[in-house]
């Protein structure tokens, strides 16, 4: 006998799609739309830990953000002078260099990858403990 003939014609099945891989591009798109901290972000974090002394307590102050420009402040209280805080704050930023001192207001500056960050410490006119402004800036970051 010859072929038996059938009415329906058989052909081979399609690939199969990976079953895994929508699930891997779900997590993708979810992880891509998990926001981590950038490179500013966290240097200002390390900034605000290592701007507090043991005495003393970070007030949280606000951020502004533009185009090219991010501005953050905090204020320091603390039971030191403003010479005190002045002498230590400086061995407690060695990637940044003074550029600027007044009586109120110390300034310290740097560039990184053609970013430029400053971070501006000012005292404010208190009674009591040192309350010192800080600002951080970069441009652009």
């Amino acid at each position: 006998m010859d072929r038996l003939s059938l009415p329906w014609r058989v052909e081979p099945c399609p690939p199969r799609k990976a079953a895994g891989l929508p699930v891997l591009a779900a997590v993708l798109a979810l992880a891509a739309c998990t926001r981590e901290p950038n490179r500013v972000e966290t240097d200002v974090q390390s900034i605000k830990d290592r701007t507090v002394p043991r005495s003393g307590r970070l007030i949280p102050g606000g951020s502004r953000r533009d185009a090219q420009t991010l501005r953050v402040s905090w204020d320091v209280e603390a039971e030191v002078s403003w010479s005190d805080y002045g002498a230590w704050v400086e061995t407690r930023l060695p990637e940044y260099r003074l550029v600027s001192r007044d009586a109120d207001t110390l300034c310290f500056g740097r560039t990184l990858e053609g970013d430029a960050y400053s971070v501006t410490f000012k005292r404010s006119p208190r009674q009591g403990l040192l309350l010192v402004q800080v600002s951080f800036g970069a441009v652009p970051f």
